[in-house]
């Protein structure tokens, strides 16, 4: 079995390499398929793993048809954004290079060395979310394994235009896709691969699957009180009829009174204990149900909140972070004035996806730098009260 399956795909090539990797790479397998016209990314990917040998190892998807090349993030924002807020900035920079919208897709970023200025800088591959849910999709149809999607580019494109162009007359031979593989799986056998790559999604458990395991825990819960309880009745069943036998035996009447007031205490505690358990099952049971209701409607709220913010963005304006819990939502940025920053929460309340919330008008801070800090609340309570309600009443 090949150490690695590489799926190359450009404007003009569909091809899968076997590669194995022991004391050197060495290049199994090379096929190529014919480019059905108008094919999807998606589609592209079935036909190619449809080839070759079943029992293959996890695949790597390259491409000329994701956007790739260098972005600089000023210093200061920076230092001061977190991984969310990074990737976030580095969106909204490829944006304004590859034309892809920046929530509607996703990035995959390596840095690299610092741009002329001196403001950090990395390769950034960037492809719509839409499509990168197919080409997942297109993976387990096959049921296929799959470890990264990646850009064809070896290295980082100084011009990504002039870039796609260099590749498809590269790879014009076998020889060429050889070589150009042999490259790919030193970087991919490397402790950190330079290039950026998109990587599978971190699987997690389905409502449906929370729920079985929830009620199989609160099963288990319940016959185990069940036994104790039985048990202990039996228990009790069994001193009293030796109570009964002890009162024609004077003699004895005192030690088998002590075990029937151990037992009743016994009985008492587990009796206590079994309440305890019924009582601590039936909170885990509401807060099962209050943390699925919120789940639900967080997550609705976030894929809503997303598509206000993109239709009431102002060019004057732009977001730090974004911060959200049950009760509320709070927007926290930078503006070049006073009135950018109104507009934007103006825009927000006006937004058809938060009908049902109340917006708060835009707090404003001067900055000694001239910007305005802001700050807007978007208030959650007031578009549901209770996970009681119909379902129809979630955003």
């Amino acid at each position: 079995m090949p150490n690695y399956t590489l799926v190359l795909i450009t404007d003009s090539l569909l091809a899968r390499v076997d590669v194995c990797v022991r004391a050197k790479v060495s290049i199994e397998s090379v096929g190529t398929v014919a480019i059905p016209e108008n094919a999807s990314l998606a589609t592209l990917v079935e036909s190619v793993l449809a080839t070759g040998p079943k029992g293959i190892s996890p695949v790597w998807l390259f491409s000329n048809r994701f956007w790739t090349g260098p972005i600089s993030i000023p210093s200061d924002l920076h230092e001061m954004a977190n991984g969310d807020e990074l990737n976030q900035a580095a969106l909204l920079e490829a944006e304004t290079q590859s034309g892809i919208p920046a929530f509607q897709s996703k990035v995959a970023m390596t840095r690299i060395k610092k741009d002329p200025h001196g403001d950090p800088q990395y390769w950034v591959t960037q492809a719509l979310e839409t499509e990168l849910e197919e080409i997942e999709q297109a993976f387990c149809v096959s049921k296929t394994k799959w470890a990264g999607i990646a850009h064809v580019a070896n290295h980082c494109p100084a011009n990504p235009s002039e870039n796609t162009n260099a590749i498809e007359q590269s790879l014009d031979s076998e020889w060429d896709i050889r070589n150009w593989a042999v490259e790919a799986v030193k970087d991919l056998s490397a402790k950190i691969p330079t290039r950026p790559y998109f990587a599978p999604p971190v699987k997690v458990l389905s409502p449906r699957t929370q729920t079985l395991l929830a009620s199989v825990v609160a099963s288990l819960i319940v016959l185990v009180c069940a036994i104790v309880y039985h048990r202990d009745r039996n228990a009790l069943q069994h001193i009293e009829q030796l109570s009964s036998n002890a009162s024609k035996q004077n003699d004895s009447v005192e030690a088998l009174s002590r075990q029937l007031q151990k037992a009743e205490s016994s009985l008492d505690e587990n009796r206590k204990k079994l309440q305890d358990e019924q009582t601590r099952f039936e909170k885990l049971k509401k807060d099962f149900e209050l943390s699925r209701f919120n789940q639900s409607l967080i997550s609705g709220h976030c894929a809503n909140l997303i598509e206000a913010i993109a239709n009431s963005a102002d060019a004057d304006s732009w977001l730090q972070s974004i911060e959200s819990n049950a009760a509320k939502t709070t927007l926290k940025g930078l503006s070049l004035n006073e009135a950018s920053a109104h507009r934007f929460a103006s825009g927000l309340e006006q937004q058809p996806k938060l009908i049902g919330h109340t917006v708060s008008p835009a707090q404003i801070t001067p900055l000694e730098n001239d910007l305005i800090q802001f700050s807007i609340v978007i208030d959650l309570a007031t578009a549901t009260e209770s996970p009681h309600q119909s379902k129809e009443s979630l955003p």
